[in-house]
């Protein structure tokens, strides 16, 4: 009986690898072919996160870095390829498929209508690009990129983050400071940059000041409000995650200036960015360099009574002179040394200087008589917020 349990057993097994191995047999007996290529915007920038499908199949994948995209087992025949990405229009191309060979597919997006004029733009539309990467996020992320953060009057990057739905900020003389995810105070978020986590520059706390970093240094800002295990567990309230700009395929020269007047101090505001990026070596290396300033003097006059049934027992009038001035620099250096391999040296340097002079002048009613007192304060603060 033994020996015929376990002739059985070893039966058993044989079909079990008999079953395995025909239906490998099978699909090939059937016939399919593997279809790849890479998806390219205008400018021939690389397009992450385009949804890329075989028409009247269930294959479907998503273009990964440079826009890479493979399918490694289409039915053999005419097939049609399907391209959506958000905010271009829906592409389809037709491709013949042949048992046991690979078929290359490239595409260029293209804009919706024959009316839009597509002028020598460096970068894919990048809030096009953010949406799209928020749409294909497994957790829930929101992205704000640069040619957003460019249209509002925003300098540092608290103020850029604030722009993302669920994102408030706690502020200082009226600028934005720390960054608060959907109601969870700033200590209990992480801050990364590109994708490294950064401790807090002061001891004892893990608040993080963002009004220290420029906005124009950066190429996107992400929110993530839920965690993934790739992600430290810390993040009770979220992530916020800041991508400095990197060289694009085409060479491209920025400066932005701005000037203004503050009547309070008599003073003058300004600030620049200058940016310069290109490839070289047949775009297999990038550089790319850019430099920001700001220097800023507010003044506040604020009057501030208090009454004591009607009438008033004390009055206050408070002066604040506040002088800002933001610095900063960022380098990225990138070589493709093939589809699959890069390296790269990113680098980012931040000076930050904030002077406060406060001034204040009570006058206090007590026993009909009239007491005033005068106090003055400066309260500077250098490379981190205060």
């Amino acid at each position: 009986m033994k020996r015929i349990h376990g002739a059985r057993f070893w039966i058993t097994c044989i079909g079990a690898l008999c079953v395995f191995i025909a239906i490998p047999m099978a699909l090939q007996a059937q016939g399919s072919g593997v279809v790849l290529g890479r998806v390219f915007d205008v400018a021939g920038n690389g397009v992450i996160g385009v949804e890329v499908s075989v028409v009247d199949t269930n294959l479907t994948v998503t273009t990964a870095e440079r826009g890479a995209y493979r399918f490694g087992a289409v039915p053999v025949g005419t097939q049609t390829l399907l391209f959506v990405y958000l905010g271009f229009g829906t592409q389809t191309y037709e491709v013949e498929v042949t048992a046991g060979e690979t078929i290359t597919q490239d595409v260029i997006l293209e804009a919706f209508g024959e009316e839009i004029d597509v002028r020598d733009s460096p970068i894919l539309e990048g809030q096009a690009a953010a949406l799209n990467r928020q749409r294909n996020a497994i957790n829930i992320k929101s992205i704000v990129a640069a040619d957003q953060i460019g249209r509002f009057p925003d300098k540092n990057t608290a103020e850029a983050t604030q722009r993302i739905p669920s994102v408030t900020l706690l502020r200082d003389q009226g600028e934005g400071r720390y960054v608060i995810v959907r109601g969870t105070e700033p200590r209990l978020n992480s801050t990364t940059v590109n994708g490294e986590r950064i401790p807090a520059p002061e001891a004892g706390v893990r608040d993080i000041a963002l009004d220290v970093i420029p906005a124009d240094l950066l190429e996107s800002i992400a929110v993530t409000k839920a965690l993934t295990p790739d992600m430290d567990g810390d993040s009770i309230g979220g992530t916020v995650n800041l991508v400095t700009k990197r060289a694009p395929e085409i060479m491209r020269i920025s400066a932005v200036g701005a000037a203004g007047y503050n009547e309070i101090t008599e003073d003058n505001n300004w600030n620049g960015s200058l940016t310069y990026g290109q490839r070289f070596n047949e775009k297999k290396t990038g550089l790319l360099l850019s430099g920001t300033a700001l220097t800023t003097d507010r003044g506040t006059d604020n009057i501030e009574p208090e009454y004591d049934d009607g009438d008033l027992a004390q009055l206050q009038l408070r002066d604040y002179t506040i002088k800002r001035e933001r610095y900063g620099a960022t380098v990225s250096l990138d070589h493709r040394a093939s589809d699959r391999n890069d390296f790269f040296v990113r680098g980012l340097w931040n000076n930050y200087k904030d002077t406060e002079i406060r001034r204040r002048w009570d006058q206090t009613v007590e026993d009909e008589e009239l007491a005033r007192e005068s106090r003055t304060q400066q309260a500077p603060c250098f490379s981190t917020g205060c």
